[in-house]
């Protein structure tokens, strides 16, 4: 059983929760074992989610999350609890999130982009498609803007330019199991901290950590703060692996 499936087109899309106590969404629930639907938004021009908006599927109990697909000429996802995401709070799997954009996709100020688990499921796929993709934080320590899916998801990014600056994360990360994978495909990617820990990585508490695969025509800069991990953090947790080419 799958709950309906939320699709949108439109010339541009703006989602705003100004208040944060809103609950401004697009976005399908499943409180049972049925399949959440999947989300489906399209825009000719620019797409935002800020402010704690969101975009996303939710399945609370042994169902999956559904995907989660969005396109537009710009994508900017920013302001805290801002997300695009497929996550699973029970004992289902997240869904795959796509996005994709013509000109550039941002992540900031302590936004997210994931398949995400919160229970004894797995995580699926973040792919992202774009010339240019930034994820900036906010220059904090204890910034939250990241890309990321959890045990065994994997990121994959095929982009012209990753810049991941100021406290910003990409990365597969789980506390129980192994980590994801993630591969990265692009002309360069700049990892830069501004003086903060600043990453794309993988990591594992309990576990493997996965792979982390970089293929970059041009270059890869890793400055200020900046790393590139696959670390196995608790004493059962192995290292994973980490390849640039």
């Amino acid at each position: 059983t799958t709950v309906g499936a939320v699709t949108v087109r439109a010339g541009s899309i703006n989602l705003d929760d100004h208040s944060l106590t809103d609950g401004t969404e697009v976005g399908t629930k499943s409180n049972s074992g049925a399949v959440a639907g999947v989300v489906d938004v399209e825009a000719a021009g620019p797409v935002a989610v800020r402010n704690g908006a969101r975009i996303g599927s939710d399945n609370f109990f042994s169902g999956r999350a559904g995907d989660v697909r969005v396109k537009g000429t710009t994508i900017t996802v920013g302001g805290q609890f801002s997300e695009l995401a497929s996550t699973a709070f029970g004992t289902g799997s997240a869904g795959v999130v796509r996005v994709e954009a013509s000109e550039r996709i941002d992540v900031v100020a302590s936004a997210l982009v994931a398949s995400e688990v919160y229970g004894n499921g797995t995580s699926s796929r973040v792919e992202i498609r774009a010339p240019v993709l930034e994820v900036r934080g906010s220059g904090n320590s204890r910034d939250i803007t990241t890309v990321s899916t959890g045990r065994d998801g994997v990121i994959d990014i095929e982009v012209g330019r990753v810049l991941v600056s100021a406290g910003a994360h990409v990365r597969a990360l789980t506390n129980n199991g192994n980590a994801g994978a993630i591969e990265i495909r692009a002309e360069s990617v700049y990892v830069d901290g501004q003086g903060v820990l600043t990453s794309i990585g993988t990591e594992a508490e309990r576990g493997s950590a996965g792979i982390l695969r970089i293929l970059a025509r041009d270059e890869v800069v890793i400055r200020n703060g900046g790393a590139l991990t696959a670390w196995g953090g608790g004493r059962t947790a192995r290292p994973g692996a980490i390849e640039i080419a």
